[in-house]
């Protein structure tokens, strides 16, 4: 009996001991950590990152891999904070961090952060000097300037050009990579003051002091006032000339002149307005049927312009004349092209095509087709195209068609150079072609922003070499196409580069108080957050009522990311509470808004 109950108890034992090591092995199973998220280095040389939020495993420790493109594990360490000094790098060197999560001695998933080491916290962010010279040909402003101190490099180094116009609200701002900006907007016989700051834009973006210098631009000539219609009739004629806008040129216009020889001269007194008007001139006393040259000039404050001649033919006492041309256009292999209005009720035998441009050069032909090649003409010079058609000598009203010579079907659109500058809430991309030997006078850009987290997209078509985009999220991951595009007829595009593109986050703005609903022992408030500008992921809205109460309320799951609402309850009557109200996101606390509420007061009602 005792060997029985023995045996009995061995075999309960070794069950036992299988049910223990069963249990000890799936408490030991591993735990493989997600990958590390929100990796950001910083001015004072911190590289920190942030745990993934549906992490499940208990982290341990962060093992931290930093090395070159290319090249082995140069430094590696181990790290029990989610931060790791990195102030021993050389600035403004490229190098690759790998932060790897470690879960009880088991490694997670790896995350790779590309970063150049930053210009420091305290580097100098003076300008030592600014120079200004003008291009006598083209009237464009050549601007320089350099860092006084250039002892950690220019890496994180972006400059802010403020262009500000005297006695004008309008303030342009450009940001440059390079030290130098060829200016072509101004106007001549304006004075501006040009500025520059240096702005360190690593984590946090840090501006340097403002430089400026004085410039008055010179007074120039106006460019060739230019034919914009003219009515013909047998004995008089009518005509419409426009000027060069005041925007381009705010030298005073004094005179308007048109010399037909000996057969009219007049002058017109110019009284130049804000809008800078058409002049518009009636000349009479004319032969039937009759071919008039004629030049135009104006005068303003800097001298004469260059002369336009045009030829002006008045009508016959009894005949039907050719109505205008429709459509003229310039194809991308350089021909313009017409076709006769749809009711032309003449017999049209030819058409004369009048070339101006170019200072003083013109070229006239006599064509039978509705086209003309004009190969012979340099690519992105502006001309002047009039066409005229023509019944049996009897001309007809003249149709003008002012434009550059566009860019041919085999021009190199390839883009060799795509990067962005961010600063203070805006972004602005930059490009160039890798090929400008005919210029870019018809191209325009296809730009295409794909914003990966909400999966939309958004097609627009700039002009130059830089465009502002409007609405760019913090912490959102997107996706930029940039195509040139040859806008002559018919069009052709080029290849297609892109970059992916993610703004750094920061915390919210301070909270503004939207809506309050007053109660006698409570009250409601509706706080307006920066929505769309700032998605970096939101966590609380703190409610600091100092002594009295602390309340905080979840933002993880909010439909409408624009607005939180609280309620303040168990409060006593006619009180007034004065509150700090502040929200956190995934970068932390936003400044506290500071708002004083009364309850009302108890009564009969």
């Amino acid at each position: 009996m005792e060997s029985v109950t023995t045996t009995t108890w061995k075999i309960c034992a070794s069950v036992l001991l299988v049910f223990f090591a069963i249990a000890d092995g799936v408490e030991a199973q591993e735990c493989v950590a997600n990958s590390v998220e929100n990796v950001t280095l910083s001015a004072y040389h911190i590289l920190s990152w942030e745990v993934s939020k549906n992490e499940t495993c208990v982290i341990t420790q962060f093992l931290v891999h930093i090395y070159e493109r290319g090249q082995s594990w140069q430094y590696s360490f181990e790290v029990g904070e989610p931060e790791a000094d990195v102030s021993f790098l050389e600035v403004c060197q490229e190098w690759v961090f790998l932060i790897v999560p470690i879960s009880n001695h088991t490694r997670g998933r790896e995350h790779h952060f590309y970063a150049s080491i930053p210009l420091p916290w305290n580097a100098d962010l003076s300008i030592a000097y600014i120079n200004v010279t003008r291009n006598g040909v083209t009237n464009d402003l050549y601007v320089t300037w350099d860092l006084a101190n250039r002892q950690f490099g220019t890496c994180t180094i972006r400059y802010r050009v403020t262009i500000e116009e005297e006695d004008s609200p309008d303030i342009h701002d450009l940001y440059m990579s390079d030290r130098s900006l060829n200016i072509q907007f101004l106007s001549p016989c304006t004075k501006y003051q040009i500025g520059v700051r240096a702005i360190n834009i690593a984590h946090p973006t840090i501006e340097g002091t403002l430089m400026s210098k004085d410039y008055e631009f010179p007074a120039a000539k106006q460019e060739p006032p230019k034919l914009q219609t003219v009515e013909l009739g047998v004995t008089s004629f009518n005509m419409t000339w426009a000027l060069e806008p005041r925007k381009r040129n705010r030298c005073e216009v004094e005179e308007f002149f048109v010399s037909g020889e000996q057969y009219f001269n007049i002058s017109v007194v110019y009284d130049d307005k804000p809008d800078r008007h058409h002049v518009n001139l009636t000349i009479g006393n004319l032969r039937p049927s009759s071919m008039y040259y004629m030049h135009a000039s104006v005068r303003n404050s800097a001298g004469w312009s260059v002369h336009t001649i045009v030829s002006v033919q008045t009508l016959e006492a009894s005949e039907s004349i050719p109505a205008a041309v429709q459509n003229v256009a310039i194809l991308s292999n350089s021909t313009l092209l017409w076709e006769l209005d749809a009711f032309e009720i003449c017999d049209v035998t030819n058409f004369h095509v009048d070339v101006t441009g170019g200072g003083m050069e013109e070229y006239h032909y006599v064509v039978d087709e509705k086209y003309l090649d004009l190969s012979f003409l340099t690519v992105c010079d502006q001309w002047d195209f009039i066409v005229t058609a023509v019944a049996h000598d009897v001309v007809g009203v003249a149709t003008t068609l002012s434009t550059y010579v566009p860019l041919p079907p085999d021009a190199d659109l390839t883009i060799s150079s795509f990067g962005f500058t961010s600063s203070e809430g805006e972004t602005r991309l930059y490009w160039q072609l890798s090929n400008r030997t005919y210029g870019d006078c018809s191209l325009e850009y296809r730009l295409t922003r794909r914003d990966l987290d909400r999966g939309t997209i958004e097609d627009m078509y700039v002009e130059g070499n830089t465009a502002r985009l409007d609405s760019m999220s913090l912490c959102v991951e997107y996706e930029l196409l940039l195509r040139a595009v040859n806008m002559a007829f018919p069009p052709t595009e080029g290849p297609l580069t892109s970059m992916t593109l993610q703004l750094s986050g920061r915390p919210q703005t301070a909270p503004r108080l939207k809506l309050v609903i007053n109660q006698a022992t409570s009250f409601h408030m509706t706080w307006e957050l920066e929505g769309d500008a700032n998605r970096c992921p939101l966590r609380t809205l703190l409610v600091d009522g100092g002594i009295y109460f602390n309340s905080s309320v979840s933002l993880q799951d909010l439909d409408d990311v624009r607005f939180a609402d609280v309620e303040i309850k168990s409060l006593r009557p006619g009180t007034m509470y004065h509150l700090n109200v502040s929200v956190q996101n995934s970068r932390g606390w936003s400044a506290a808004t500071p708002v004083a509420v009364q309850t009302l007061d108890l009564s009969p009602n």
